[in-house]
C-alpha cells in the first residue's frame, strides 16, 4: 500500500462546447466540502481565464469532484483542468 502524497493545488481553468447564455458556475469539492470558491465561465464565452490558486493542499487519497452551481447551459462538452505541484 504506497503512503498519500502531499501536493498543493495551483490553478483551474475550463471551457464549454457551446457559449452559454448566462453566467456558467461550478465548484470543486474535495471530499465533498467546497474549496471555498466560485468560478465562472461567463455568459457568451465559452472559455473561462486561468485563476490562480493558493494554499489549497490535496493528498493523493483526496478525491475532487465538480458542483455545477448555476448556468443557463447543460454542461454540455464542460472540461476542466486543475492544475497542481
Amino acid at each position: 500500500c504506497a503512503l498519500p502524497i502531499y501536493m498543493t493545488l495551483t490553478a483551474v481553468n475550463a471551457n464549454l462546447g457551446v457559449a452559454p447564455g448566462g453566467n456558467f458556475v461550478f465548484q470543486i469539492l474535495k471530499n465533498g466540502l467546497s474549496i471555498g470558491i466560485n468560478f465562472t465561465i461567463t455568459a457568451q464565452n465559452p472559455l473561462m481565464g486561468v485563476v490562480y490558486l493558493s494554499n489549497i493542499s490535496l493528498l493523493t487519497t483526496d478525491r475532487l469532484t465538480i458542483n455545477v452551481v448555476a448556468g443557463s447551459a447543460n454542461g454540455q462538452d464542460f472540461a476542466a483542468k486543475i492544475s497542481y505541484i
